[in-house]
């Protein structure tokens, strides 16, 4: 940052007030802080300045889990929830918003969530967008392929 600052968006006025850019570097950690705690994955005491890591924040950290995808299951976990109700949750995760059913799969996923899927699931098939699970689940068809290409790999190679 301090190499390049126009490429960080820092204003030159900002660069000749604080060449260290200090100020700059500490806005960014106190924000980051906040969202981290926001997320529940550490724990900031800001008068004594003491940080402490979460449960929470270290498997978040250990297996790649996003901080918007910690924010959505504090939001909508709770103690009662069915099996459907936690696949709702994981599907909305930020990390299957790329995952698409593609149109030829469409045919074998309906067959798929009829027959072999044990969890309850409502779908809704749109014709040139694949099929919408939940309006927002991504990953119950990619969950429902995958397990197909296992078994489909397992029964060639057996």
């Amino acid at each position: 940052m301090l190499k390049n600052p126009a490429h960080y968006g820092v204003p030159y006025h900002e660069i000749q007030a604080d060449p260290r850019l200090t100020a700059r570097c500490r806005e960014l950690i106190e924000g980051s802080i906040k969202e981290l705690a926001k997320a529940k994955m550490l724990r900031f005491n800001f008068e004594t300045s003491n940080m402490n890591t979460t449960d929470t924040g270290i498997v978040a950290s250990h297996f790649y889990i996003k901080y918007a995808s910690l924010e959505l299951y504090n939001e909508m976990v709770h103690a009662a929830m069915s099996e459907a109700d936690c696949f709702d949750v994981l599907s909305r995760s930020s990390e299957f918003e790329n995952v698409q059913a593609r149109d030829e799969e469409n045919p074998e996923m309906l067959k798929l969530l009829a027959n072999a899927c044990p969890v309850k699931v409502k779908t809704n098939f749109v014709e040139g967008e694949g099929i919408v699970v939940d309006q927002y689940s991504k990953v119950r068809p990619a969950l429902i392929s995958r397990s197909v290409n296992n078994a489909h790999f397992c029964m060639f190679n057996s």
